[in-house]
């Protein structure tokens, strides 16, 4: 939703639109009331004005919901590679791949976020809920290192302890 980045108008839209002739299959523009400015004496010349250009505003608080966006990165299969993201990290040996490979790191939100299976707990750190890693399906030749933030009091709720 673009709206929710944006100030408040401080006047009716209609009053900057552009006509509903300038917009091939638009409906004609309804009028609009007059405002206290346009009740001048017919004497004086319009205003000329600049109209305030719109500024994003703050996005609000909303926890999860605030994620980066996906992150590409190529292993090329010979070399061993690193790659971090968003507080992943994912050290791949020379010998995990056995081809060029675009590798995909996806933060995901709370709704984005599969169901998770009976006895497991989400200990991921916020503001992203999880991630999702591409290509799927897909199995390394060798071990890889995924390292994930997590919150350590979820972990501890959840009976577990981190590894150093």
């Amino acid at each position: 939703m673009l709206a929710a980045g944006l100030a408040p108008a401080t006047e009716s839209a209609s009053a900057r639109s552009a006509s509903s002739d300038c917009i091939p299959g638009a409906p004609p523009a309804a009028p609009s009331p007059p405002s206290p400015s346009s009740q001048a004496p017919s004497s004086q010349a319009p205003s000329s004005q600049a109209l305030p250009s719109q500024v994003p505003a703050p996005l609000p608080n909303t926890g999860r919901e605030a994620v980066r966006p996906a992150f590409r990165a190529t292993a090329d299969g010979e070399t061993a590679k690193t790659i971090t993201y968003d507080d992943v990290r994912l050290d791949i040996g020379a010998e995990a791949l056995g081809e060029r490979t675009e590798i995909e790191i996806i933060p995901l939100t709370e709704r984005q976020l599969p169901v998770l299976g009976a006895g497991m707990e989400n200990v991921t750190e916020g503001p992203r809920a999880g991630y999702r890693f591409t290509p799927t399906p897909f199995e390394f030749e060798r071990d890889i290192t995924i390292s994930l933030p997590y919150d350590a009091t979820k972990l501890e709720a959840a009976g577990q302890t981190p590894h150093a």
